[in-house]
């Protein structure tokens, strides 16, 4: 059962889907951008130009919800695709990093 959402939620739902239904965070950010402006709680960080070679390492998290990030959202886009190709079913685009940090 695929429950992908297209288009961006609003941060207060993607924080929900987290704390209250086990949902994972994953950036997709760049390691520059990581270092300089910092990674939410507990989120798993795989630059986007990575994760065709690190996508196995989210594997344990298949049956939960993907809550994918990065500084505005197009970069969950490119990757959303790679997702559905290795199975994973529960994805949405939380937008960028500000926001999400702004409503933590």
């Amino acid at each position: 059962m695929n429950t992908e959402r297209q288009g961006i939620i609003p941060s207060e739902e993607a924080w929900t889907i987290v704390r209250n239904e086990g949902g994972v965070f994953v950036d997709v950010r760049s390691e520059k951008e990581v270092n300089e402006e910092g990674i939410l709680p507990n989120a798993v960080h795989i630059p986007h130009d990575e994760m065709p070679e690190r996508i196995t390492e989210l594997d344990e998290h298949k049956d939960k919800t993907i809550v994918c990030y990065c500084a505005v959202g197009g970069r969950v886009e490119k990757v959303r695709s790679l997702f559905n190709e290795h199975g994973f079913t529960q994805f949405v685009n939380a937008g960028g990093y500000k926001g999400l940090k702004a409503s933590e």
